[in-house]
């Protein structure tokens, strides 16, 4: 009967013990090692930088092009609401490697990119 209280309140340390050990902060890492979402990801403030850098440039996302015009923000918006945003951002496939501005995002611009959007891909 002794060693079973023993028992119980050792497991019952060693459990809260790894509660209290390995907790999740929920900190918004993509899995790139960037980290946690920023506070208050601002579309003009830190989203339209990284387009006009990356996305937004000649013969990509400009002027009537396909798969929107990430120059306006009803475009980007239309292909987020269509899913396609997120997967082409976490798997690397835009930008392509052929295209006239940087061949990849960094992870800063991929966090931001990828919060912004968690975030509901706000206009603000």
């Amino acid at each position: 009967m002794k060693f079973s209280k023993i028992l119980t309140v050792c497991l019952l340390a060693i459990s809260l013990t790894m509660f209290f050990a390995c907790k999740d902060d929920d900190g918004g890492d993509d899995g790139s090692g960037s980290g946690a979402c920023p506070d208050n990801v601002s579309y003009m403030s830190d989203v339209v930088p990284i387009l006009n850098k990356s996305c937004a440039i000649e013969n990509c996302h400009v002027n009537n092009f396909v798969n929107g015009d990430y120059s306006k923000y009803a475009d980007l918006k239309g292909q987020h609401d269509l899913g396609k945003l997120k997967p082409q951002i976490e798997n690397g496939a835009m930008p392509p490697s052929d295209t006239a501005g940087p061949k990849e995002l960094t992870s800063s611009e991929k966090n931001i990119l990828l919060c912004w959007i968690e975030d509901g891909a706000l206009e603000n």
